[in-house]
């Protein structure tokens, strides 16, 4: 199901508007100051069609905020517009194009027709109270999350009946002094924080609940699959999904909890942790191969051999990269057989169709059985470090703080 989450801006003595707030002057006087930061940024002013602005880690946070929002619930006074009946002509502070780009559904005691706007924002104006705005949210948002968009007393509706999941208070380095204050109506809900808190803590070293990965085939296989029994006999309340894909995911949009690939595709607003040796290549070929052609003495001679190439999800075919005494050197190989899973290259390298560049593990056994044979062994194929990586702008879960120990304690890096 969807979650329903919150982001709002509060002082350090805990306004999120103002004195004075007036159809003029919205979140009152001094108001703007608790926004300033999000203004400058770059993420904020791409929403507003604007360039320029900072891409800084404000920036990295402005654009999560509205990652994999579906639907929006605001009030009348964050909509705008004064009380009482409609002023038709309104339709809301940001123009023609707001930046919501989804259904938005605002709080109102008068009715009024939806406002189609530009971009793909709606305005819908719902009279019958929070829960119909969040159960029409939900519908509008099929799979994605609903943002309760403010202002301050929408936001306590929701915290005091118990709809809000998740609450990020932007806290900035402003004293406003008078205004409007957040939690001011939330004294019942703030008297059982404790026991609320005591009972978090009975569980915090019982870990549950499901953990989803993304995990590139080679790591899943050659890292994960030998340790997951014992993680599983070790967290018996954490259920576990992983799905293996060659493929860049985007691990917010597809609701993963963390995802493992090498280093150099991990994007650079998440959080990464190097997990276990590198993954090293090998450069294999079978003996009866070898039979018949003679085996490369240089890089360059592989490229009159016939080799077995993988495809990527991209479309794109690697070249071959190899290292020797600080020197590198790029091969793009032909061959007859193209492939995107590893066991099929193996198996088509063992049968004497080509040469191979894969991971060592993969390799191993059949170099073992003597079924392989390493070629180049003075030139490394390139080696890649190995990462887990999560969101940076997000609460770590218990599942994966359990999980990111548990690679600590099993796969050392080196």
């Amino acid at each position: 199901m969807s979650s329903v989450s919150c982001q709002i801006s509060i002082s350090l003595d805990g306004f999120v508007a103002g004195p004075n707030q007036s159809l003029e002057n919205p979140i009152g006087e001094g108001g703007l100051r608790l926004h300033q930061w999000a203004f400058d940024t770059a993420s904020w002013r791409r929403q507003q069609g604007l360039e320029g602005g900072a891409n800084n880690a404000d920036s990295a946070v402005i654009a999560e905020v509205n990652r994999g929002i579906g639907a929006y619930v605001m009030g009348r006074k964050m909509f705008g517009g004064g009380d009482g009946p409609w002023d038709e002509t309104w339709t809301g502070w940001w123009g023609d194009d707001p930046p919501y780009h989804t259904p938005v559904f605002v709080l109102t005691h008068h009715p009024r027709k939806p406002v189609p706007m530009r971009g793909g924002t709606t305005f819908t104006f719902v009279t019958d109270g929070i829960e119909s705005a969040l159960r029409q949210a939900r519908s509008a948002a099929g799979d994605k999350d609903i943002a309760i968009a403010g202002g301050a007393h929408t936001v306590q509706q929701y915290l005091q009946a118990g709809m809000l999941d998740e609450l990020y208070l932007h806290i900035v380095p402003v004293v406003l002094g008078a205004g409007e204050r957040l939690l001011a109506r939330l004294r019942p809900l703030l008297d059982d924080f404790d026991t609320v808190l005591d009972s978090i803590n009975a569980f915090r070293d019982k870990p549950a609940g499901l953990l989803r990965l993304t995990v590139l085939p080679p790591a899943a296989n050659l890292m994960l699959a030998p340790l997951l029994s014992r993680f599983l006999a070790r967290y018996p309340a954490i259920d576990l999904e992983i799905s293996v894909d060659a493929a860049l995911t985007d691990i917010v949009a597809g609701r993963f909890d963390a995802g493992i690939r090498p280093g150099e595709r991990v994007e650079r607003d998440m959080i990464a942790m190097r997990i276990g040796e590198e993954m090293r290549g090998v450069l294999v070929a079978a003996p009866d191969y070898l039979a018949r052609h003679p085996g490369p003495t240089t890089p360059r001679d592989l490229e009159t051999h016939s080799c077995i190439r993988f495809r990527f999800p991209s479309g794109v075919i690697a070249p071959w990269l190899f290292e020797k005494k600080g020197k590198q050197v790029e091969v793009a190989v032909e061959g007859r057989l193209t492939v995107n899973d590893e066991e099929l290259a193996i198996r088509a390298a063992v049968d004497g169709v080509g040469v191979l560049y894969t991971a060592l593990g993969y390799a191993a056994p059949e170099i073992k059985a003597g079924r392989l044979v390493p070629l180049l062994e003075d030139w490394r194929p390139r080696s890649a470090a190995i990462f887990l990586y999560y969101p940076s702008r997000r609460q770590i879960p218990l599942p994966l703080q359990a999980f990111i120990e548990f690679l600590r304690e099993n796969l050392r890096a080196r």
